[in-house]
């Protein structure tokens, strides 16, 4: 995670980055889960729409979740 937050430009982080679900998480609400959208993490919420139903989808590209 730290490597893809040094190592691209906010342009790759919003376009092709999305591409293995990084969404940045907002700072001081990363273990929140609320869906109130006034307190919400949006990252968390963007992936969380994404696979929202046990949806299937693909990942590709950069991926750091598989080194944690």
């Amino acid at each position: 995670m730290m490597e893809t937050l040094l190592s691209f430009g906010e342009d790759a982080k919003r376009s092709q980055l999305t591409s293995s679900l990084f969404f940045k998480d907002e700072a001081r609400r990363m273990d929140s889960m609320t869906l109130v959208e006034a307190t919400r993490n949006d990252g968390f919420h963007h992936r969380r729409t994404l696979a929202a139903q046990s949806r299937e989808f693909d990942m590709m590209g950069h991926a750091d979740i598989f080194f944690q």
